[in-house]
Formats: structure tokens, sequence, C-alpha cells
């Protein structure tokens, strides 16, 4: 019976090894729709910003490959913004 442990051990360890690496291994992308997601629905403002031509393809390519709202990715943007430069 103790014989047979040995291998059910290595199979656990194995599939604990196999979940701690895919927690490190979660894309970017994951972790916006997570703040998106913990963000709530709070109170909006409509405010409008021009970018060039160059800038607003990059923000529409990024929002139909990852299903982002536009809202949402310029929003993360100028928060993870003002928390660098602390403003």
């Amino acid at each position: 019976m103790l014989g047979e442990w040995g291998p059910i051990k290595n199979a656990v360890n194995e599939i604990i090894q196999e979940k701690d690496l895919a927690q490190k291994n979660t894309s970017p992308i994951h972790s916006l729709h997570e703040r998106i997601r913990e963000s709530g629905s709070k109170e909006k403002v409509s405010r409008t910003v021009n970018l060039d031509k160059g800038t607003c393809s990059k923000l529409g390519r990024v929002e139909d490959k990852h299903r982002l709202n536009r809202d949402e990715i310029v929003e993360i943007a100028l928060y993870e913004f003002f928390e660098k430069y602390k403003v």
C-alpha cells in the first residue's frame, strides 16, 4: 500500500506545479480584464479626446483583438499614468 503512495504523490505535485506555472503565466490582457471587472460600475463622465491616426488605429486593433471597450482601455491607461507619476 505504501508503494502506491509514491506515484499518487508525484501526480499531485505535478498538478500543483502546473497550476502555479499557469498562474505565473497569466497574460497582461487577462489582468486588464480583471481590473475592468474589479472597477465595477462607477459614475461616468463623457469627455472627447483627440488622438493621432496611428494611436487611434492601435487602440482600435487592441479593442478588436482583446474584446476590450475603448473607454476602459483609456481609463486604465490613465489610471496607470497617474499612479506612475504620482498625479
